[in-house]
């Protein structure tokens, strides 16, 4: 079984493979913090990548897109939650 796993991450052997890995993480970790998928890229840009070209842009910007819709999807589900009943010792009191 740890021999599958490393032959899924041997494609992250190479240093520009990390790097760009790392860089897609860090937009999309930005992305859905602050919800806005343009900004993980133009901080990714500026901040964080070496090297610079419309692949990586691509890659990161899908990145971002992916995290932001993800989190929205994931607290929308919160917006009609409405709690009903008990939770062991703890009474609903309205």
């Amino acid at each position: 079984f740890p021999a599958v796993i490393a032959d899924k991450l041997a494609v992250f052997k190479n240093v520009g493979d990390r790097r760009d890995f790392m860089a897609a993480g860090v937009a999309g970790g930005v992305s859905a913090a602050f919800g806005a998928p343009i900004g993980g890229l133009l901080f990714v840009a500026e901040e964080i990548a070496t090297k610079w070209d419309i692949n990586i842009a691509m890659q990161v910007f899908v990145c971002s897109i992916v995290a932001t819709t993800t989190v929205e999807f994931l607290t929308s589900s919160f917006e009609a939650f409405h709690y009903k009943g008990s939770f062991g010792v703890i009474q609903e009191t309205s």
